[in-house]
């Protein structure tokens, strides 16, 4: 059994004309076969505005930070951030038969502008990702078991593939389309994993772990936002074209408003009717990630097929009761 406590800290500072600081942190304790606790300090400089042009200095550490893209981008786009960001924490495997929880390291530079109904952004970024977890299909007894963990939501497994470094950089343009349409097309280089060209000889994890090398890649994404103006329907949807097959590429904690995700993906959120005297609300919402199953390593161990997927294609459905 899996048990977690966090408390949070978050505070605001205007330190001139045009100038904030948002800082705080998070202090996480976990309970799973061992008892251990970690903290997650964050912190951003911005300066300008939009209309003026908005530069941002973001610096995060352990948890990923979805909450830092609230004051940027629009609804539907922090809303998709938010869900992008669920699967982050905590990602848990194993590794030599203890538990390890995936956590990074963010540097991000970025900067903005309006200019009347279109918005250019462009940033860099550096991560490091410690105990990073990909999900994992292989045969039974495949891999030795102390670094396996089964995946509760995918019905596979967690590998945990050690250490990892990435950098890179993004630009995007936003054009609004009216008033509930705005599509953006964003082109990134950034690192990826990628995996050997050759067969896993035995189930030790640290073979495995040696074939799985840095790598670059370059990808366009168009993403369409779109709201219904009477029915409240918002469905966000998004294809990225990518040059490389590649695994855990791109800035996994990034706190900008939009995130490249490998694949075709389709986001819709639907209120539904008030029902009689009911103190709340209702949403519908269905998300359909990785629709064409990109983004998948494969490689053969005696003969049989293993494949590394950092995002498996999958549906996620859900009923929200807001009060």
């Amino acid at each position: 059994m899996l048990r977690s406590m966090s408390a949070s800290f978050d505070d605001i500072a205007e330190v001139a004309d045009n100038v904030t600081v948002r800082y705080g942190m998070t202090v996480d304790t976990f309970t799973f076969l061992d008892h251990f606790s970690y903290f997650s300090p964050y912190a951003r400089l911005t300066y300008g505005s939009d209309a003026a042009g908005r530069l941002e200095l973001t610096y995060t550490s352990g948890n990923a930070r979805p909450d830092l893209a609230s004051g940027s981008g629009s609804e539907g786009e922090v809303l998709q951030h938010d869900l992008n960001t669920l699967a982050l924490f905590p990602r848990m495997s194993m590794r030599s038969g203890r538990p390890r929880i995936q956590r990074g390291e963010n540097y991000e530079i970025a900067y903005s502008r309006r200019l009347d109904s279109r918005v250019f952004s462009i940033s860099a970024y550096h991560e490091t990702i410690r105990n990073a977890a990909l999900s994992m299909v292989a045969p039974q007894g495949m891999v030795d078991s102390g670094d396996i963990l089964p995946d509760l939501f995918t019905g596979n497994s967690v590998f945990n593939i050690g250490d990892h470094q990435n950098s890179g950089f993004s630009a995007a343009v936003t054009q609004n389309l009216g008033d509930y349409i705005s599509a953006t097309v964003t082109y990134g280089s950034e690192g990826a994993l990628t995996i050997d060209n050759r067969e896993l000889v035995s189930n030790s994890p640290d073979e495995l772990r040696s074939m799985i090398r840095s790598g670059r890649k370059h990808a366009a994404t168009a993403r369409v936002n779109l709201t219904a103006p009477h029915a409240g329907t918002r469905v966000i949807a998004s294809y990225q074209w990518s040059d490389a097959r590649y695994a855990m590429s791109g800035n996994l904690y990034s706190t900008q408003p939009t995130r490249q995700l490998p694949g075709m993906n389709l986001y819709i959120r639907q209120p539904l009717p008030h029902v009689g005297l009911l103190p709340w609300r209702m949403e519908a919402t269905a998300d359909l990630r990785n629709m064409l199953a990109q983004g998948y390593l494969p490689l053969t161990a005696g003969g049989q097929r293993v494949v590394l997927v950092e995002t498996p294609r999958s549906f996620r459905g859900g009923l929200s009761f807001i009060f």
